[in-house]
């Protein structure tokens, strides 16, 4: 596989500002009520990082879910998986192709992203996370690749780092996912099925990352391990500028 992501089956630019499209099938009909207000303050991708931002996070204390918009509007919560697929939904309304970012971490705590593009084709996203620098992304990186390197350095904790990356385009997903009442699992199964391309980055780098990581952490009287209290976006040189 190249280097150059998957699945993106789109040319250049994406949100054209012609207004909300439908989520087709005579799905709007079938929107609830709180569902149609969500989508109404989301007319950008920076109000739908609003809304992400202000979604409880999902410590999954009831066991594991996976769940897409509906769900994440129901119940008022999400992590990073959920919140991706339920930002993809507003973002499509806006004509973006709904695509889900898959960071892969060795220690299997993924990390997903709804991607989309601006006029001139560069690259953002939307994104949950308990890590501000995991958060989402303007739309100032001219190819995906670019965007993923943005995630390296705040992705390396005491366990995780980014070691690969793929596109799943959530359009051509054969099951219902956007309005689903339950867990959608089969999007997961289909994420993991794709090729996900390497990320190189030197084991010097991540290591001196970690130590970093680890003694802010224990400067602050907070275990590596423990997720309650992690660096702000300023710990990492020139994120700022680039966090949406």
């Amino acid at each position: 596989m190249n280097g150059s992501g998957l699945g993106l089956g789109l040319g250049r630019g994406e949100g054209t500002g012609r207004g909300m499209r439908g989520l087709g099938h005579g799905a709007d009909a079938t929107l609830m009520s709180r569902e149609r207000r969500v989508l109404a303050a989301c007319p950008t991708p920076r109000a739908t990082q609003r809304w992400v931002d202000a979604v409880a996070y999902n410590h999954e204390e009831r066991g594991e879910t996976l769940r897409g918009f509906r769900g994440v509007v129901r119940s008022g919560t999400a992590h990073c998986a959920e919140a991706a697929l339920a930002a993809a939904v507003p973002l499509e309304r806006l004509g973006h192709r709904p695509r889900l970012l898959d960071l892969r971490s060795p220690d299997r705590m993924d990390h997903f992203c709804a991607l989309w593009r601006d006029r001139d084709g560069r690259w953002g996203a939307v994104a949950q996370s308990k890590y501000p620098g995991l958060r989402g992304r303007r739309a100032v990186f001219a190819t995906i690749p670019a965007l993923v390197r943005s995630y390296v350095d705040p992705f390396v904790d005491g366990t995780g780092e980014v070691e690969a990356w793929a596109v799943y385009d959530l359009s051509r997903h054969p099951r219902p996912w956007r309005l689903a009442s339950g867990n959608v699992w089969h999007v997961q199964h289909a994420v993991n099925r794709l090729p996900h391309a390497r990320v190189r980055t030197s084991r010097a780098h991540v290591e001196a990352l970690r130590t970093r990581y680890v003694r802010w952490k224990r400067a602050r009287g907070v275990d590596p391990g423990d997720h309650a209290l992690e660096p702000p976006v300023a710990f990492y040189p020139g994120l700022r500028r680039v966090v949406l």
